[in-house]
């Protein structure tokens, strides 16, 4: 018997212990138990020979049933050998078992190890007591198994199994297809995964998991590092401990790459310990910080940064919203666009910024940026160290200073200023009223238009200036003190109270200097009897004197009510009719609580609470808010600092504004006039009919208009914007993601910063624009214009009419198959009249014509083929060219030569086209120069070609740049191998066959790849990329390019 020089060891495990027993007592005693004592057999019928070569054993059969012999030699046949020194068994075909107790059987296989097992075709069983079935497998550690196809165990306890399975390592496990377990108790299974540590995991298809302990499942997941995770498609997980799951590319898939690191979502990045991100392109990097939502990052330790486009970098920092910054240190950021970059800092709202330690920001667009200030409300600053800015377009920059309501300054330290454009600009200075300034140290300005430029002076009313030291005015207009003293020192008045009435005159009523001098514009009213016409009178005096002439003052008297304290002016008879009687036939004219200043016109509801210094004027009227004030009919001013007008308005927020009839305005600064409008938010306004305003700072202005989301406006009739900074105009428009915009009629803008504008339109994806009528933009960054244009893919632009959609299988936020399309369809039938690809081809329904009226070479598409005529599809088909002189050829003059190069040389009669004309070399330019017409004479192209009637079609690339082509429908039936193309076209010098067109043959194989084809031209030389050419062509035309550009 054959011996196998250099096979491995194989083996298998106890297998043959009990068989080889059995055989060994059968041919021992020769003795067959089993057979049935009248069977024809004898025991002679087995016989046992001894191999000279290697001591094996071999059961011959020979004869038949009927005819039985003993004989040796001929007509044996081996039925399995058995070596009973070694207790090995061996059937099948080239096999062998060369250890003790090995077995081997089927087709050339080895069991060279200790009680080893090989079965199958070329298995090889070499470790002890290992085991190798299936085809080309081999097990050669200790106890290891293969099994399967091309499968290999190198150590002990391996096991592989499947196809081209390799288990490389101690108790390594390998299954399925092209999988590799080379760590120590590594295991891998799927298609080509990889798990190369110890105890190392991985399944799925070609995942790897490299760390000790790693587990990595699914779609190109890998986990790198000891304790690692991986699932999901193209994640990794590279940190110790990290974990990554979700949907991930290939350029940047989901990762986990910290220490105890967590990602899932899609292209996530966890790379800090211990840190976790999730959703879609977050990064959360500072150890034990988190991500999550959408490109969201947390760069800081600890730090959390959650929503969309949020950024937490500062340690134990947290963001969350739209477009929130937490850079600093402890700093809080939330809403839409804020950011702090002071520790310890908090912004909130829309677009707010706290930028120093311990700053505080929130409301619209505000900024903090003084150490410890705060800003609150619309677009306030408070940016001197612990300042506090808070309404609207306020600012306080100095140090402690306070500025508060609409448009006020607070520049100075300790400077306070309040109300509407105040300003207070003198240290410790206090403004309030409306365009009040208090520029002085320590100076007090209220009212209106008031200044306070002295030291310490105090400046009320309308227009008053108090320019001194100490000084104080009020009333309206006064003439300023002339003195020449510095502001900082003591004019010459104490006290003036203006009595003018405009700026441009202006007088005193009453002065009062230093010295207690007194100078009144008027009267004064004392006790004495006057001694001349210029001495002051008093009312004993004027009343005994009207007495004596007849007359009297009880016209109108004043009357103390006992029950509220409030004083009426009450009006009764007739100038000619006077009576001193109160009560019956009075009418009240107004009512004045001098406690707390409330006045009103009219009448109150009853029971209703009266706010401090409230003003009502109306019937049945409510001003229960501090400085609130109401009129019309039912009105109700509730806020503080309130208005309401009109008939059944309600301003019920804080500084709120409600006018016109049954108007709500319940939010902080909020404004709503028209008829049934609402403005429910800070700062939101509502106008027109049944219009609602219901975001923060949000506008809507119209009929039926709804602002929902914060910053949004509505206009126009039944329009909605729902998203932040959203914006709806025109007709039952929808703007209803973040940022976008719909305008025109029934339009929507779903996707986040889109557009849709027109008749109908939709704008449904990310940065998508639909515009014209019922046009839809879905793919991300798509735009869709013109009439029922559809374009559903990544930067996709369409317009025309009814297009043929892009029918790409790639999802709307990746490239389809065209980067543009035209459409030319009716409302019966879509198509398209030119689209134009990712790698610049373009296709065209129709012809292009160029600038002088040459239609342009163009490909003739398969549809093109099947709308010609059985005359043209046997004869070709000529496309009219215009020649150079404007006139109709069969040639354009760039099918003739290409355009002149001034980095060449030409022979005589070689052609150029310069300057869009034909010209034929003349005298031979044999260096490099521009072109010089003394060597060239200008030709038609007619006459220089002399088969002008060729069926020949002309052709325009798909890169819309070749400068000449030609194409021929070739008739193929009667192809065979072999078979020359000269009887169909000869080329020129310098010309190459090119086929691109669908090829079928009668083996089932169908080409639709461009396939270059050299000369010589013969079938047989088509270097296909599949198959032969059958013998005959089951299709009627190849479609073939004649090219010289290649």
């Amino acid at each position: 018997m054959s011996t196998y020089e250099g096979m491995p060891n194989d083996g298998h495990l106890n297998f043959a212990e009990r068989i080889f027993t059995k055989i060994k007592n059968l041919f021992d005693t020769k003795v067959q138990t089993d057979v049935p004592t009248n069977a024809v057999f004898t025991d002679e019928k087995v016989t046992q020979t001894e191999s000279t070569v290697n001591g094996n054993y071999e059961v011959l059969l020979s004869g038949t049933a009927s005819t039985a012999t003993t004989t040796e030699g001929a007509n044996k046949s081996a039925g399995f050998r058995y070596n009973p020194d070694l207790k090995s068994v061996m059937e099948g075909t080239y096999t062998a078992a060369s250890q003790t107790n090995a077995h081997a059987e089927g087709y050339a296989t080895i069991a060279s190890g200790g009680p080893s097992h090989a079965e199958g075709t070329g298995t090889c069983a070499s470790g002890q007591n290992s085991h190798a079935e299936g085809q080309a497998t081999c097990a050669s550690g200790f106890a290891s198994h293969a099994e399967g196809n091309g499968t290999r165990v190198y150590k002990e306890y391996g096991h592989a199994e499947g196809v081209a399975t390799t288990a490389e390592d101690t108790a390594a496990h390998a299954e399925g297809a092209q999988t590799r377990a080379n760590g120590t108790a590594a295991h891998a299974e799927g298609e080509y995964t990889t798990a190369t540590n110890t105890s190392s995991h991985a399944e799925g298809y070609n995942t790897l998991a490299s760390g000790i302990a790693s587990h990595a499942e699914g779609d190109h997941t890998q986990a790198i590092t000891y304790h690692a995770h991986a699932e999901g498609h193209y994640t990794t997980a590279s940190g110790v401990s990290a974990h990554a799951e979700g949907y991930g590319t290939s350029a940047r898939g989901t990762q986990a790459v910290g220490i105890g690191s967590h990602a899932e979502g899609y292209q996530t990045c966890a790379t800090g310990e211990g840190c976790h991100s999730e959703g879609r392109n977050t990064w959360s990097l500072g150890n034990n910080s988190h991500a999550e939502g959408f490109n969201t990052h947390s760069s800081g330790y600890y730090s959390h940064a959650e929503g969309q486009n949020t950024t937490a970098s500062g340690v134990s920092s947290h963001s969350e919203g739209a477009g929130a910054r937490a850079i600093g240190d402890y700093s809080h950021s939330e809403g839409t666009a804020t950011t702090v970059t002071g520790n310890y800092g908090h912004a909130e709202g829309g677009g707010t910024i706290a930028s120093n330690t311990g700053a505080h920001a929130e409301g619209g667009g505000t900024e903090a940026s003084g150490q410890q200030s705060h800003a609150e409300g619309d677009n306030t600053h408070a940016t001197g160290k612990s300042a506090h800015a808070e309404g609207g377009g306020t600012e306080a920059s100095g140090v402690s200073a306070h500025a508060e309501g609409s448009g006020t300054r607070a520049v100075a330290d300790y400077a306070h200023s309040e109300g509407g454009g105040t300003l207070a600009s003198g240290g410790g200075a206090h403004a309030e009223g409306t365009g009040s300034t208090a520029s002085g140290g320590s100076a007090h300005a209220e009212g209106g238009g008031t200044a306070a430029s002295g030291l310490q002076s105090h400046a009320e009313g309308q227009n008053t200036i108090a320019n001194h030291k100490s000084q104080h005015v009020f009333g309206e207009y006064n003439f300023a003190d002339t003195s020449t003293a510095g502001n900082y020192a003591r004019g010459n008045y104490v006290e003036i109270v203006g009595n003018g009435l405009s700026s441009t005159q202006l007088s005193n009523a009453r002065t009062l200097d230093w010295d207690g001098n007194e100078v009144l514009s008027g009267k004064l009213t004392v006790g004495a009897a006057p001694t001349n016409n210029m001495d002051v009178t008093t009312k004993q005096y004027v009343d005994t004197a009207i007495a004596e002439s007849g007359g009297t003052d009880e016209k109108v008297t004043q009357t103390e009510s006992n029950t509220n304290a409030y004083y009426r002016i009450l009006f009764s008879g007739s100038a000619n009719d006077v009576t001193h009687t109160e009560g019956a036939g009075k009418n009240s004219m107004f009512t004045v609580n001098p406690s707390i200043g409330a006045v009103t016109f009219g009448t109150r509801v009853t029971g209703s609470a009266v706010g401090e210094k409230s003003f009502a004027q109306g019937n049945n009227i409510t001003a229960s808010g501090p400085y609130s004030h109401a009129e019309g009919a039912q009105t109700r001013a509730s806020g503080d600092y309130s208005h309401a007008e009109g008939g059944d308005t309600q301003a019920s927020g804080k500084y709120s504004h409600a006018e016109g009839g049954y108007t709500t305005a319940s939010g902080f600064y909020s404004h709503a006039e028209g008829n049934q409008t609402s403005a429910s938010n800070f700062g939101s306004h509502a106008e027109g009919q049944g219009s609602r305003a219901e975001g923060q700072s949000s506008h809507a202005e119209g009929s039926g208009t709804t602002a929902s989301g914060n910053y949004s406006h509505a206009e126009g009739a039944n329009t909605i914007a729902s998203g932040s900074n959203a914006h709806a105009e025109g007709v039952g428009t929808y703007a209803k993601s973040n940022s976008s915009h719909a305008e025109g009629y029934y339009t929507t803008a779903s996707g986040a910063y889109s557009h849709a504008e027109g008749f109908g339109t939709k704008a449904t994806n990310q940065n998508a624009h639909a515009e014209g009528g019922e046009t839809t933009a879905s793919g991300e960054s798509a735009h869709a214009e013109g009439s029922y244009t559809v374009a559903n893919h990544a930067a996709q632009h369409v317009f025309g009419e009814y297009n043929i959609a892009d029918a790409s299988a790639a999802a709307a936020t990746e490239r389809g198959a065209y980067v543009e399309i035209v459409g030319n369809g009716t409302s019966d039938v879509r198509s398209n009249a030119r689209t134009l690809d990712w790698d610049g081809n373009q296709y065209i329904a129709g012809l292009q014509t160029d600038k002088n009226g040459v239609q342009s070479m163009r490909d003739i598409t398969m549809a093109d083929y099947k709308a010609l005529t059985t005359a043209e599809k046997e004869n070709g088909v000529t496309y009219n060219i215009y020649d150079d002189d404007g006139t109709y050829g069969d040639y354009s003059i760039f099918e003739v030569a290409p355009a002149y190069d001034n980095t060449k040389t030409y022979a005589v009669g070689d052609y150029c086209v310069y300057d869009f004309k034909l010209y034929k070399c003349t005298t031979a330019v044999t260096t490099a120069e521009d072109f010089d017409d003394t060597k060239w004479t200008a030709v038609k192209a007619m006459n220089e070609i002399s088969n002008t009637k060729q069926n020949v079609s002309i052709l325009q690339s798909r890169a819309n740049d070749y400068i000449k082509a030609k194409k021929i429908l070739v008739n193929c039936t009667d192809m065979t191998m072999g078979m020359s193309l000269s009887s169909y076209v000869t080329l020129d010098t310098g010309y190459k066959f090119f086929c691109w067109q669908t090829l079928g043959f009668s083996d089932g194989w169908v080409s639709d790849f461009p396939i270059y084809i050299s000369n010589p031209l013969s079938v047989s030389g088509f270097p296909f990329w599949k198959g032969t050419l059958a013998p005959t062509c089951r299709v009627g035309f190849i479609f073939f390019e004649i090219r010289n550009d290649i």
